[in-house]
């Protein structure tokens, strides 16, 4: 395996990366001046790694920061401005670079061939939190609700940190944590 240090430029804080097609598809999450103002970014930065120079920046949902790929699909999940723009999961189209959200979508990964996420909710007056689990099938454009009776409990109501298929056995594997 060979090395190779990428510079980019427009960069500010750089967050998920994905291949498809020898193309690298990397989250341009926001930036923060001298005085802590933070501005959202929209962007998703592309390199071609076959001609090793970088290409057009993509526009998609406010502060992406995952990318996960099935076939020729591209999915950006973005964490919004925290305020007015809430959590966001958007499918791009690499050839004409159109955006199109989907749902909203705290975490997501791939499960069985199809896109998996979790939307959360939290009431930050009694930390109380409510989780829906979804497939999004890239073929048919069809969100369908996870039947989660047979889940344990605490998943409907504990933060999660990531979401991720074994793509050998159909496994979902579902990280949690305390805040």
């Amino acid at each position: 395996m060979e090395q190779e240090e990428i510079k980019l430029e427009g960069g500010d804080n750089l967050e998920g990366i994905a291949e498809m097609n020898g193309i690298l598809y990397i989250c341009n999450s926001y930036s923060v001046d001298e005085n802590y103002t933070y501005t959202y970014n929209r962007d998703i930065l592309t390199y071609d790694t076959k001609k090793h120079q970088q290409g057009q920046t993509l526009q998609s949902v406010v502060n992406p920061n995952y990318l996960c790929t099935i076939g020729d699909h591209l999915f950006v999940l973005g964490f919004g401005d925290y305020a007015a723009e809430p959590y966001q999961i958007a499918e791009i189209d690499t050839q004409t670079g159109k955006s199109t959200p989907i749902a909203e979508g705290s975490k997501m990964g791939i499960w069985k061939g199809e896109l998996v996420f979790c939307q959360s909710q939290t009431d930050w007056s009694t930390n109380t939190t409510s989780n829906e689990f979804y497939t999004y099938n890239p073929e048919n454009k069809k969100t369908t609700p996870v039947d989660t009776s047979k889940w344990p409990s605490e998943l409907s109501n504990t933060a999660i940190y990531a979401i991720q298929g074994d793509s050998q056995n159909d496994d979902l594997y579902i990280a949690t944590t305390d805040y």
